[in-house]
């Protein structure tokens, strides 16, 4: 099963928000509550998103005073409801875990850690280890290869529409998560769509169940 880890582990809206207004304010370009969310739902890559957003400034700047400003500011992330608890009942039914993630592998990994859910994953794929991330599908087949695992046996959960869309091109099922119970997640077509992280568990083990007994 490999997880998204901001917005579908870990809550980290406030972290990752207020880093944008951070850094744009520090050049003088600074923006709203609401247009440094939609840099967040993006769902892309730091520096592809201030490329996007910014194209006129100096990215690497911009991504430089986005992670110092985030260095201390760990205590601002929190796991979502279950999210140990469903880790945990994954790895003891014998599932392999993978974080895929779009954030710095220096923020995203101490980002688990504070969070108590790093020593659930067998493998983290971040943007440093792949030459393209999310949507792309190498971010999911880097993962997969690590895990020794083939796509027809794997799950991608994720709460935007590059984790979909990826898993998509990666030929892995895929589950939409909207924490928020907001129905925007169906629009990019994934096979199971929850609320909650308890929800995938019957979704994934009674799945894979069924798989296994195929002929």
């Amino acid at each position: 099963v490999l997880f998204d880890v901001d917005g579908t582990l870990l809550n980290t809206h406030e972290f990752i928000v207020s880093a944008y207004e951070h850094a744009l304010a520090s050049i003088g370009r600074p923006v709203t509550r609401s247009e440094a969310e939609a840099y967040l739902l993006l769902g892309k890559n730091l520096r592809a998103t201030y490329a996007h957003m910014m194209p006129d400034e100096d990215t690497e700047l911009l991504a430089t005073r986005h992670h110092e400003f985030q260095r201390d500011r760990f205590h601002l992330i929190q796991p979502f409801n279950g999210a140990r608890e469903v880790l945990n009942a994954l790895k003891n039914s014998g599932q392999k875990l993978a974080a895929v993630t779009n954030r710095a592998r220096a923020s995203a990994l101490p980002s688990l850690e504070n969070a108590g859910l790093r020593d659930f994953f067998d493998v983290f794929v971040c943007p440093e280890d792949t030459l393209r991330t999310k949507p792309d599908p190498e971010h999911i087949h880097t993962a997969l290869r690590a895990l020794g695992r083939e796509a027809e046996n794997a799950w991608m959960v994720g709460d935007t529409a590059v984790d979909i869309e990826a898993a998509h091109a990666a030929n892995v099922r895929s589950i939409g998560i909207s924490h928020s119970k907001q129905e925007g997640i169906r629009e990019s077509r994934p096979h199971h769509v929850v609320f909650s992280l308890p929800e995938i568990l019957p979704i994934v083990l009674m799945e894979n169940t069924r798989d296994d007994v195929q002929p």
